[in-house]
């Protein structure tokens, strides 16, 4: 059963018939409506209980993917390494979000961008999914290093540039230096 394709049958007409397992799922206001005479509701019902007799019914309720709170983000934040300095990134995020549209949903961005192994390090425990807090702090804990890692790099990447540039530099006023001395003594010479 792929629920995409039920919610967008709901969506669009309030139920689905889901054949190969006998039950046709609708939406509440469907059965509602499908509780009068008459109506369209009533009528498509009919039709589907005519040609499926065996069909049991369903009322269909959507689950919803429970929602990141601002709480659950700051104790995450807290457990993981680096927890002072994403700490208060966290709380510059929260004070920037009120200028945007969807102060929640710039947050929630922010959040997902930095910790994007947030929610996959869950254990089964007695029919509950409990946070394996090691997993996650292990996993944090190789990506700031490789964020440290990857920073000093591109510090020691830009300070050899600078000494290139810098040799270089000094390549050029010796060239001159030069140029202008043999300049200098042609017309001496001359």
């Amino acid at each position: 059963m792929n629920k995409q394709i039920i919610n967008a049958a709901m969506k669009q007409s309030g139920h689905y018939a889901d054949t190969t397992n006998g039950i046709l799922y609708v939406s509440k206001s469907f059965q509602t409506n499908a509780n009068y005479y008459g109506t369209n509701e009533y009528n498509k019902m009919n039709e589907i209980l005519a040609t499926y007799p065996d069909m049991k019914i369903e009322l269909y309720a959507a689950t919803r993917k429970k929602r990141l709170t601002y709480e659950m983000m700051e104790v995450f934040i807290r457990i993981m390494p680096d927890a002072e300095e994403n700490f208060a990134e966290y709380k510059r995020v929260r004070k920037m979000s009120v200028a945007y549209k969807s102060p929640y949903k710039f947050v929630e961005d922010w959040f997902a961008k930095q910790f994007p192994y947030y929610g996959q390090f869950f254990v089964e425990e007695n029919g509950e999914a409990k946070w394996n807090v090691v997993a996650a702090f292990e996993k944090a804990k190789e990506q700031a290093e490789a964020k440290k890692n990857k920073t000093a790099g591109k510090d020691g990447e830009t300070n050899i540039k600078k000494e290139e540039g810098a040799a270089a530099k000094k390549n050029e006023a010796a060239a001159k230096t030069t140029e202008t001395s043999a300049e200098q003594e042609e017309g001496a010479a001359a």
